[in-house]
């Protein structure tokens, strides 16, 4: 498959032997994973002036599709403080200082005036005993981004990000289908309130793919190591949701009779095809309401406006000096149809 050449037998144990070996994290690497966010979840706590309401893993970890070794951290902080999107808007430069400050120096400034002796007495012992180092810290429009490394050298990539709360369910993070739709019907009102609410979308899309079975998310991870193999702009979220697709064209048949084998052929039966690629979902929204995107895509089913196959090319301000710029890049589809239609022929 692809940068690395298998051959399947018919019962499919070969490629069952790669993703256990290979792919699939073992327990070490979750237990250190687990580690690294109970430290930072921890340090949130005791440092942030603000009252946050819940904590949710995000990214492959959250949904449970991560490939050893090959997975950053996604933490999300929901905050009571920040009831709006507007407030999200007006907060989330200040917020993303604080973070960094918080980082690098072991605790936040002061957003509430003058410090007391004894709160500068907390803060120079939090500073003095935090519990791991962090590197490479910068900020990304809506996250905070660095390398955090534990005292027995285990290091993890991670990035905080801050949502508002927003949910009316009594559940931060928590959406009910009224919730949804009216973050919607706002987001269809205020295009340029989209990016803000999409991050608020993200338990959305934990869910939904933390949901599915093992052997999914299995055909998840091999495809994964497919394609940062091959170095193919084709984000993670993309691929788990192409893999379900796949799953439920088969009807979502019992785990038992199907093998991972088969939805990875499947996958790249796709893949192979890729500039014909529409993949859509009614769970929370019908796309008729909000328009179909022009070519190939892999629609979000948490997020409307979110075409996974092409993402937007905006380019953001990034960084403490707000000078550098980000454009997230497609995928080149010539290229992906026909590592695909290799990957494809290696499993015959």
């Amino acid at each position: 498959m692809g940068t690395y050449s298998l051959t399947y037998g018919d019962s499919g144990g070969k490629l069952t032997s790669f993703i256990d070996s290979e792919v699939n994290p073992d327990a070490n690497y979750l237990a250190k994973c687990g580690e690294c966010t109970s430290q930072i979840v921890n340090f949130m706590h005791e440092v942030t002036p603000y009252s946050i309401a819940s904590t949710i893993k995000g990214g492959s970890l959250g949904k449970g599709t991560a490939v050893k070794g090959k997975s950053d951290l996604d933490i999300l902080f929901v905050v009571n403080d920040i009831k709006s999107i507007e407030d999200l808007m007006k907060k989330l430069k200040q917020i993303k200082h604080e973070l960094h400050t918080a980082l690098c120096c072991g605790t936040f400034s002061s957003v509430n005036g003058p410090l007391s002796n004894e709160e500068k007495a907390r803060r120079r012992h939090l500073k003095k005993n935090k519990p791991f180092k962090v590197s490479d810290v910068r900020r990304t429009p809506f996250t905070i981004s660095f390398t955090m490394t534990l005292p027995d050298g285990t290091s993890m990539p991670v990035d905080l990000i801050i949502l508002p709360n927003l949910s009316s369910s009594g559940t931060a993070g928590t959406f009910s289908p009224e919730d949804l739709t009216n973050i919607y019907q706002e987001m269809k009102a205020h295009p340029e309130q989209r990016d803000y609410y999409a991050k608020c979308l993200s338990p959305v899309q934990v869910s939904f793919v933390k949901s599915q079975p093992e052997k999914v998310k299995r055909a998840i991870r091999v495809t994964k190591d497919w394609a940062k193999s091959n170095q193919h702009k084709l984000s993670s979220y993309a691929i788990e949701l192409l893999a379900i697709k796949t799953y439920e064209d088969f009807n979502r048949p019992q785990p038992g009779g199907i093998t991972e084998e088969k939805i990875v052929n499947g996958i790249f039966e796709k893949l192979k095809d890729s500039k014909n690629m529409n993949v859509e979902w009614n769970t929370n929204y019908n796309l008729d309401d909000y328009g179909r995107p022009d070519g190939p895509y892999i629609m979000d089913p948490a997020n409307p406006y979110h075409n996974l196959f092409r993402p937007n090319t905006e380019q953001y301000w990034i960084n403490r000096n707000e000078s550098e710029r980000v454009v997230l890049s497609e995928p080149d589809i010539s290229r992906l149809e026909s590592d695909a239609a290799v990957a494809l022929e290696s499993m015959h």
